[in-house]
């Protein structure tokens, strides 16, 4: 439900803010999250996104330079999601991802 394009080697950063559909924000307290892009969604080697909860309700997600540099040109797929502080899981986010090649 959210596609990304990222370059080779360039850093990446955004911000989900979580709320519900009239607009209440979703507290994060206690909980964790992740994002990670892989060649399909059970493809063994990922490439992650560091996330950080912040303002209760929001999450930074950002990939370093290094990280993206590794991550050869073509099609992946990605999604985001929280672990709440009683362990279940939500992805809040999925989509299809394209690399494109650094252009040295």
């Amino acid at each position: 439900n959210m596609d990304l394009s990222i370059w080779q080697g360039d850093a990446q950063t955004f911000i989900i803010k979580l709320e519900t559909e009239d607009g209440t924000p979703i507290s994060l307290f206690g909980a964790t999250s992740q994002a990670v892009i892989r060649q399909s969604y059970t493809a063994p080697t990922s490439y992650a996104f560091t996330c950080t909860v912040q303002n209760g309700n929001e999450v930074k997600v950002y990939m370093s330079s290094a990280v993206s540099t590794t991550i050869p040109a073509g099609s992946y797929v990605w999604n985001f999601q929280v672990t709440g502080g009683n362990g279940d899981v939500r992805t809040y986010l999925a989509g299809d991802v394209t690399v494109y090649a650094e252009v040295d």
